[in-house]
C-alpha cells in the first residue's frame, strides 16, 4: 500500500500512485460508482461503439450468404472535474501513528465521493453548466406492485434485451424495508434477492433517494476517472497558514457511462407504501 508521511506536505505534489491509492481509498465511499467497471482515460471524453447488427440468416449450400448490416452507433461521455481544498492540520500530518494515506482518503469519502455519486446519479441540486447532467433520469423507469416485483422485472427486461443483469443497488430506506418484509416471511432465506435462480450482488447505496434503486448489467456500465488526478499541498494557500494546517488540492475528473442503457440498467421508483 502507497503511503504518506509529514515530508509528503512539503509542497510538492502528492506522486502518483499515492494519489491513486488515496482515490481508491476515497472513491469507495461512492457506493454507485465503485459498483460500476472501472475505465481510466487520457482523454477529454471517451468514445463507447454500440453495435447491432442485424442480417444474419440460414443460407443453403451454395446459397448466397446476405450482407449483414452492422448497426453501428457510437456514444460520447465527457469527464468532469471535481475539485476542493482539504485543511489537514498540522498536529496530524505529524502524528507517525496516524495513517495519512488511509485518513486522507477517508476524508475524500466522507466529501468529494458523496458529491460526485450523487451528482453523476441526479445532476447538481444547484444548476452548474461545469457539473455532470446525471444518468438515473435517462434510464428507463420500473415500477411494480412492489420493490421485489420491479426488480425482476427490471431484470427480466436487461435480460430480454440482451444483457445480464448482476447487481442491484438500493437505497438504505429500500433496503431496509425489504428485509423487514422479509422477516415476516418464514421461507426466506439466503441473501436478499438469491432466491431469483440468477446472481444478483445486492448493494446498498446511501447516495440514491430513499424511494430508488438500479437493476444494472455491470459490463455494460462504466465508472470513468482520468489519469491526471492529483493532490497538491500547500501551507501557504488559503487559511492554512492562519489555522496550523496544510491545504490539500484535489482534483479529478469523472465519469458515469453506460452507452446502451436498454441492454444494461433500469431504474426503480418504489411510491411510499409499496
Amino acid at each position: 500500500m502507497a503511503n504518506i508521511d509529514s515530508t509528503s506536505f512539503n509542497a510538492h505534489p502528492f506522486p502518483p500512485e499515492v494519489v491513486s491509492e488515496i482515490l481508491h481509498i476515497g472513491l469507495a465511499g461512492a457506493p454507485v460508482f465503485d459498483s460500476l467497471t472501472p475505465r481510466t482515460t487520457s482523454r477529454g471524453s471517451l468514445v463507447f461503439a454500440v453495435a447491432a447488427p442485424s442480417g444474419f440468416d440460414w443460407v443453403a449450400e451454395l446459397g448466397e450468404i446476405p450482407a449483414v448490416d452492422p448497426g453501428d452507433d457510437s456514444a460520447a461521455v465527457a469527464v468532469t472535474k471535481l475539485a476542493g481544498l482539504l485543511l489537514l492540520g498540522n498536529e496530524a500530518i505529524g502524528d507517525t501513528e496516524l495513517n495519512l494515506t488511509s485518513e486522507v482518503g477517508r476524508l475524500i469519502s466522507e466529501g468529494m465521493a458523496a458529491k460526485a455519486d450523487v451528482d453523476m446519479l441526479y445532476g447538481p441540486a444547484t444548476p452548474n453548466p461545469a457539473a455532470p447532467v446525471g444518468v438515473f433520469d435517462d434510464l428507463t423507469s420500473v415500477e411494480e406492485a412492489s420493490l421485489r416485483a420491479s426488480v425482476v422485472a427490471a431484470a427480466a427486461d436487461i435480460m430480454a434485451a440482451g444483457g445480464t443483469p448482476n447487481i442491484v443497488i438500493l437505497s438504505p430506506a429500500l433496503w431496509a424495508a425489504e428485509m423487514t418484509r422479509r422477516e415476516a416471511t418464514p421461507t426466506a432465506v439466503g441473501p436478499l434477492f438469491s432466491d431469483l435462480g440468477i446472481p444478483l450482488d445486492v448493494r446498498v447505496a446511501a447516495t440514491l433517494k430513499p424511494t430508488d434503486a438500479l437493476v444494472l448489467d455491470k459490463s455494460g456500465c462504466f465508472g470513468i476517472i482520468r489519469n491526471d488526478y492529483s493532490i497538491e499541498a500547500s501551507s501557504q494557500a488559503g487559511t492554512a497558514w492562519t489555522h496550523d494546517g496544510v491545504s490539500l488540492r484535489v482534483k479529478a475528473r469523472l465519469a458515469v457511462a453506460i452507452p446502451a442503457p436498454a441492454k444494461h440498467a433500469r431504474s426503480i421508483a418504489v411510491t411510499a407504501g409499496d
